[in-house]
């Protein structure tokens, strides 16, 4: 017998463990899935279920114990309109066979979306007494953190006959991405500024092709609020009117 990390298929908890990373809307009475539809302004809860699968009886011996133990997770730092991003998490021991584990989650998005991870919401649960502790993001999402089931022994995983409630929780929240294009049209236009879901949306500069430039805001393609128009001959109107974005915008 040896170390491992989640490789049970049938854990009266959780089902297959390999399957140890899920996401759900944050605060809501949802299940943890493989996957979920994101949305502007609100926070998701992503769930990472560890386990040292040795029988505990080598731990009765002082042995079958996991050292060097770290969690590694990679996020999509924005995710496209009607596309995929892909959550990815690995269990890494030098002490384990293998020594790493990984499995992924998503985030399927409906709009133009930023992930930004919820400072210091990386937290460890489990029965020990590093129960509670916050994971350093610069390690998280680089080298790795140190998970450990007490505090005072970092890094250190035993084996554990309850290994239903070790797992790791963090969270992102969603917000709308403006991405900076230039566009060049057919008839010699060309847009220098944000867009939203494909859309001229923010600040931006529309250069015509008969000389005219307008630069100002935009909303769902069109202008919209505060702007100034310059004609070629140099002669300038300024548009003072507030924005105005209805619902239509994010469909």
């Amino acid at each position: 017998s040896y170390i491992v990390f989640n490789s049970i298929r049938n854990n009266p908890s959780l089902g297959d463990e390999r399957n140890f990373v899920r996401v759900k809307r944050a605060g809501t009475d949802d299940k943890h899935r493989d996957s979920v539809d994101v949305a502007n302004g609100n926070e998701y809860e992503i769930y990472i279920y560890y386990h040292n699968n040795i029988s505990s009886s080598f731990y009765k011996k002082g042995e079958g114990i996991a050292n060097d133990v770290r969690l590694s997770v990679t996020l999509p730092d924005r995710v496209e309109k009607g596309k995929t991003g892909i959550i990815r998490a690995a269990i890494h021991s030098k002490d384990a066979h293998p020594n790493l584990v990984w499995d992924t989650a998503y985030f399927k998005a409906t709009e133009d979306l930023k992930i930004i991870y919820v400072e210091d919401s990386a937290c460890i649960h489990n029965p020990g007494t590093a129960d509670g502790s916050i994971l350093p993001k610069e390690n998280l999402f680089g080298t790795g953190a140190l998970i450990s089931f007490d505090i005072d022994k970092p890094g250190v995983i035993p084996s554990s006959e309850d290994g239903s409630r070790a797992y790791i929780t963090l969270r992102v929240k969603c917000e709308l991405d403006r991405v900076i294009r230039t566009i060049n049209y057919d008839n010699g236009t060309v847009y220098e500024g944000e867009t939203l879901n494909g859309k001229l949306d923010g600040f931006g500069k529309m250069s015509f092709y008969d000389g005219n430039v307008y630069e100002g805001y935009f909303a769902c393609g069109k202008r919209n609020g505060k702007g100034k128009f310059t004609w070629k001959t140099g002669t300038y109107y300024d548009r003072s009117e507030e924005r105005r974005v209805g619902k239509e915008c994010r469909s």
